[in-house]
């Protein structure tokens, strides 16, 4: 007999079917337990509405990346005029101080 057999919690919990997770048909997809054997039940149908499903998901998944991008890319730039805008502050200050440096000189 098992060392598993023999642990008296086990003995009473029924071996569930889910619990080692079966091989998924594309690797390329999340493995989703059930999923693949409900699809195979319902056959056509039910692929017919999942798959468009999973399709909208992933578009709007993809347009909130974009709009949060966006918003980044917004921030960044809203940071960088206000930069240059207090350069341009500065430089006119500096301009309107050798100006006035250059009248008073002149008056002299």
């Amino acid at each position: 007999m098992s060392s598993l057999a023999a642990s008296p919690c086990l003995a009473q919990a029924p071996l569930l079917a889910y619990a080692v997770p079966k091989p998924w048909t594309n690797p390329g997809l999340p493995y989703l337990p059930g999923l693949s054997e409900w699809l195979q039940h319902q056959g056509l149908p039910a692929s017919v509405l999942v798959v468009p499903g999973l399709i909208w998901y992933e578009v709007k998944a993809g347009e909130a990346r974009q709009v949060k991008r966006s918003d980044e890319l917004r921030a960044d730039m809203k940071e960088g005029f206000a930069q240059c805008r207090a350069d341009n502050r500065a430089l006119a200050e500096k301009v309107d101080r050798l100006v006035a440096s250059l009248l008073t000189a002149r008056q002299s």
